[in-house]
């Protein structure tokens, strides 16, 4: 049986010491070389070329993420014929979607158990993408932020009268039912529209309305 050859990159030689002690302990798996810096670490994995890359993010200070940018080079040169998976103790995640950003196939703490690094090394050497309910929970949480900030940088140049005519016009209320409805003339809605567009970068009342939708809004939350 042809073995999965695996690789080690991380900065502390006690715990690479112990990571490949377990897994030459495994069947099937075997531990072809290792490095404490990401220079030693990207020639030795060109020469050796390795199935597996357990990669650590952090590689001391000033190489906080250093991880992450080798595993980039990586994923530039080897594509899909070499697979990465972070083995790492940070849990942010600012360094989850940066990680997968960068082509990581896997991520796992290093407080995990033996058992989850080795089931996800196999996966993830069978093609398959790991990721754990709980890190993709915390990387659709990040999304949601990134998008309400989106949100409110978008609307945050808008003034609260153009708000309230931007409800009306996701409403679909014409321009006369808008300056009814606002005690303004319909010219002055017009022009408020026209700054409205101007702002948001669309050219008409739909694509007004349908950059709200992208956003996520409603009439009720503008």
């Amino acid at each position: 049986m042809t073995k999965i050859k695996v690789f080690i990159a991380d900065d502390h030689k006690l715990f690479r010491a112990g990571v490949i002690e377990l897994l030459r302990d495994e069947t099937g798996l075997d531990v072809v070389g290792e490095a404490s810096n990401g220079e030693d670490a990207l020639k030795q994995i060109i020469s050796w070329k390795p199935d597996i890359v357990l990669m650590d993010i952090d590689f001391g200070p000033g190489k906080e993420d250093e991880g992450i940018r080798l595993t980039q080079q990586i994923t530039d040169i080897f594509e899909d014929n070499l697979r990465v998976i972070m083995l790492t103790m940070h849990d942010e995640p600012e360094y989850l979607v940066q990680a997968f950003e960068a082509g990581a196939k896997g991520y796992v703490l290093k407080e995990a158990d033996p058992e989850k690094l080795m089931n996800t090394i196999r996966e993830v050497h069978s093609g398959g993408v790991i990721l754990s309910p709980q890190q993709a929970d915390k990387i659709m949480k990040r999304f949601q932020r990134l998008r309400k900030d989106k949100i409110s940088n978008e609307l945050g140049e808008l003034t609260e009268r153009e708000r309230e005519i931007l409800h009306w016009v996701i409403k679909g209320a014409s321009n006369q039912e808008i300056a009814d409805t606002l005690g303004i003339s319909e010219k002055t809605v017009r022009n408020r529209l026209s700054v409205i567009f101007s702002k948001l970068h669309v050219n008409n009342r739909t694509q007004a309305a349908q950059y709200a939708a992208k956003l996520g809004l409603d009439s009720k939350s503008v």
